[in-house]
């Protein structure tokens, strides 16, 4: 895998960051806590969906705490195999949902939408597990040691993940695929091996040949009747052709014999047709002429009609204008007598004007006299129903007010007795009283009870009483005052009504002596409509008898061009009626010569000519000669020759020749299976040494695959392909060990313990070594790792894991790490340690989850 792009945003402590990868090697630095390993675990959780930090417990934890929208979004670009993949992560803090996409860029497809399904396709494509990533191609920070402190099982499954796990896994589905393949192909020949040798084992060949032998004799013997029946077929068909050719041609001349003799009719019939055609111009000229006589007569009468119709229009057009102009005088005296009563009405109009105006002010004087009056009426109605609620209220008051009084009188002098008593107990013998002005002399009248607070109520109650009789008292009299007032102004408006009513009086009397009336104007508007509508009839009656007028004068015209055409028609119709007469004189005197009546002339005009009839009549006289001497050579051959004896006869040879080909048929399809039989019987006998020997061969196979099944599933070879890889890498690793540590130390891999760290040639525990001794032959073995297996693993990454050292094994590994430049990898690491990120050329600075 080999890492191309990365895009990050909201994700642990990176805001958002957009990084391209190029190979070799490429340093992260920052200050602690500026989101360097974040990159790490971004490209982690992209492909794995888990991280280091938190795991998979719960990957909402991964999104950026201080982020607005609670989002976290992932972009990876990596390589594999050739291909580029694009991997795609959003998480939603908020609506807790995992978002997923695998793309191959290169076929523009989606390989991938959902969180499991984008899972199990990365870790297809990568070949190994999160885990065997984080010891391989990523060491976290603080765990940079994890694969030298792996145990013996660890190491090797790591090193068969990462370099034969989807290999070795591959080889073994190839063999078990082809052992599968091969074992079936061994059932499918063996079942029919030994289906081959039932089917021979269960065959008498010789027995089959005796029978294909009788059957292709008996198939001949068959053969050769049939040969005889087909010759004394021949023979038959041959007779019964020559009688059927005998009858037909008895047939066939009786037939001719008819139609000579109707042709010779019909050729009899064609010559009078001809005679007839040659009147046909004659009697079509007569015809012509008939024709042309009952158009005139009919035109004669027509014109006899059409004069009958224009004399009666002629007619009906003057009484119509007689008619008319009675109208128009009568129509001319009423539109005077209207012009001379609108006149009169509208003097009568004009004059009336300023009394009608006078009228008109004194109505709306009225109507508002009406209405002030209604409203005065409505509030002294108002007023007085107001009085009534406040007089009954004011007897209300009185009567309660009555009882009140009653009440205290009845207890006034119990309350009095209270009362001294009350200022008594406040006194001393020989004390002034202060209602009497007598002296106290210190004694109490007897003791009697009194409600106090009910006579209290009750006083309270006769002054509020009071004071509302008071306020009813004066708002009834102001209430009686403003209805005298009323009453008064509507006397005031009826007196002015009344005056009013009387000049209207006196005004329509006089509009009465004028003549005016309430409908004149009315009338005025209908009398000028009608006199208009009098007008409009009058010049509708003076344009209908100018156009009678004209109507007369066309007719008049047309009645004597109609006259002269008469007089046409009759001539001519004299002159046509005497060439008919020579016409039919000259027919008649033709069809008695010919001895024709008309009939005759009729039907034989109507007929038509064969031209071919006397041509056919020769052609049917030759064909009878003809066949006359084709029956005379044909009688000698069939006398005494039975058609239906030789027709039954030649059924029943068909019927035989029939069933022996059937019986033929059946017989060579016995003899066509028998064969058959045969071929298949040697055909198999010749294929089972071949079936044996592939047999042979097939088993070998099987068992040839089946051992290399059992061998890769042992764990002797297993171990045997992770000591030679290890071999190699420890190697390297003691090579570099060398150079690092002055050849102090350097490190073995047995079966018992795993790795085995030699101290001057005594072992030590790993977890025994000093930080920076630790962290350098880790570094050591992971780059002769990754180098080891540089085919595989594209990417390299570190974090964090060069703090513990010094500055001088610092240079060192800067050193070692500047040679896998030429392993053409992706090799990051995170540090921030800036004078160690100077010491490569490449550098990308973090600072608040930002790159700077």
């Amino acid at each position: 895998m080999k890492p191309k792009k990365l895009y990050v945003r909201n994700f642990l402590g990176l805001k958002e960051i957009d990084l391209e990868f190029v190979d070799g090697i490429t340093v992260i630095e920052g200050p602690n806590g500026a989101g360097k390993s974040s990159i790490f675990e971004a490209i982690m959780f992209a492909l794995f969906g888990v991280g280091i930090r938190y795991g998979g417990r719960n990957p909402y934890d991964y999104v950026n705490a201080s982020s607005t929208d609670k989002e976290a979004r992932i972009e990876f670009l990596f390589e594999r195999g050739g291909k580029e993949y694009k991997l795609v992560r959003v998480l939603d803090a908020r609506r807790k949902s995992h978002l997923a996409v695998l793309k191959d860029e290169e076929a523009k497809i989606t390989l991938a939408s959902k969180v499991d399904q984008v899972n199990c396709e990365i870790r297809r494509i990568l070949g190994f597990s999160d885990d065997i990533f984080r010891r391989t191609v990523y060491l976290p920070q603080g765990e940079i040691d994890r694969f030298l402190k792996a145990t013996k099982g660890e190491i090797s499954e790591t090193v068969l993940q990462v370099l034969y796990g989807d290999v070795i896994e591959r080889i073994s589905e190839k063999i078990k695929e082809r052992l599968e393949s091969v074992s079936k192909d061994f059932a499918i020949l063996q079942e029919r091996y030994n289906l081959f040798i039932r089917e021979l084992s269960g065959v008498d060949i010789e027995n089959k040949k005796e029978e294909l032998r009788k059957l292709e004799e008996h198939g001949k013997e068959l053969e050769s009747r049939l040969n005889d029946l087909r010759e004394k077929e021949k023979i038959l068909l041959s007779a019964l052709q020559g009688v059927r050719e005998y009858l037909l041609k008895k047939r066939e001349l009786e037939e001719l014999r008819s139609l000579k003799a109707v042709l010779e009719r019909k050729a009899e019939a064609e010559e009078k047709i001809k005679k007839a055609r040659e009147l046909l111009p004659i009697y079509q000229r007569i015809l012509d002429l008939k024709g042309r006589v009952s158009q005139l007569e009919r035109r004669i009468s027509e014109f006899a009609t059409r004069k009958m119709n224009l004399e009666g229009s002629l007619k009906q057009l003057e009484e119509r204008i007689s008619e008319t102009r009675v109208k128009l005088m009568a129509l001319l005296e009423e539109l005077h007598t209207f012009e001379k009563t609108i006149e009169e009405k509208k003097k009568i109009v004009e004059m009336s004007r300023p009394l009608l105006g006078e009228v008109n002010v004194l109505t709306d004087r009225m109507s508002g006299i009406k209405l002030q009056m209604r409203k005065i009426e409505e509030e002294i109605r108002r007023r007085e129903e107001d009085l009534r609620g406040k007089m009954e209220e004011m007897r209300s008051i009185e009567e309660r007010l009555e009882r009140v009084r009653e009440i205290l009188e009845k207890n006034e002098e119990d309350f009095l007795k209270y009362l001294a008593r009350q200022v008594a107990m406040r006194l001393k013998e020989g004390d002034t009283c202060p209602v009497c002005g007598g002296t106290f002399k210190g004694k109490f009248d007897e003791f009697f009870k009194i409600e106090v607070e009910f006579y209290e109520n009750l006083m309270r109650e006769e002054r509020e009483l009071e004071k509302r009789r008071e306020v009813l008292e004066k708002t009834l009299k102001d209430r009686e005052e403003e209805l005298k007032r009323h009453e008064k102004e509507l006397e005031e408006r009826g007196q002015e009504l009344e005056g009013i009513l009387d000049r209207l009086e006196g005004l329509q009397k006089e509009l009465k002596e004028l003549g005016y009336s309430s409908t004149l104007e009315d009338e005025l508007k209908d009398l000028e409509d009608r006199r208009r509508k009098k007008q409009e009839e009058y010049q509708r009656l003076q344009s209908e008898v100018t156009q009678l007028e004209k109507e007369i004068t066309y007719l008049s015209a047309e009645m004597g061009e109609m006259e002269r055409n008469f007089s046409e028609t009759l001539a001519e119709r004299e002159e046509i009626l005497r060439k008919l007469f020579e016409e039919e004189k000259s027919f008649s005197r033709a069809l008695m010569n010919w001895g024709f009546s008309l009939e005759d002339f009729l039907k034989f005009v109507e007929m038509k000519i064969d031209e071919d009839t006397n041509l056919k009549l020769a052609e049917v006289t030759a064909r009878i000669e003809h066949i006359k001497d084709d029956l005379s050579r044909l009688e000698s051959q069939v006398q005494g020759l039975d058609p239906d004896t030789l027709q039954r006869r030649h059924e029943e040879i068909k019927r035989e020749i029939e069933w022996l080909e059937e019986e033929r048929k059946k017989v060579m399809q016995e003899v066509g299976k028998m064969k058959q039989l045969i071929e298949n019987f040697e055909a198999k006998r010749k294929e089972v040494p071949t079936m044996e020997k592939q047999l042979e061969q097939l088993g070998k196979q099987r068992k040839l695959l089946e051992l290399a099944k059992n061998s890769f599933k042992k764990d002797e070879f297993l171990s045997f392909c992770t000591a030679k890889i290890l071999k190699k890498i420890l190697s390297r690793t003691n090579q570099y060990l060398a150079v690092m540590m002055d050849g102090r130390f350097c490190l073995e891999f047995t079966e018992e313990k795993g790795f085995v760290v030699l101290d001057n040639g005594i072992q030590r525990r790993a977890e025994g070594l000093s930080g920076g001794e630790r962290a350098l032959i880790s570094i050591a073995l992971a780059i002769s790792f990754a180098e080891a297996i540089a085919g595989r693993l594209e990417a390299f990454f570190i974090d964090e894991g060069f703090s513990s050292l010094d500055s001088e094994n610092k240079r060192k590994i800067a050193a070692i790490l500047k040679e896998l430049e030429k392993l053409n990898k992706v090799i990051i690491f995170v540090t921030h340690d800036r004078e160690f990120s100077e010491e490569f050329e490449r550098r990308v600075r973090i600072v608040g989850g930002r790159k700077v």
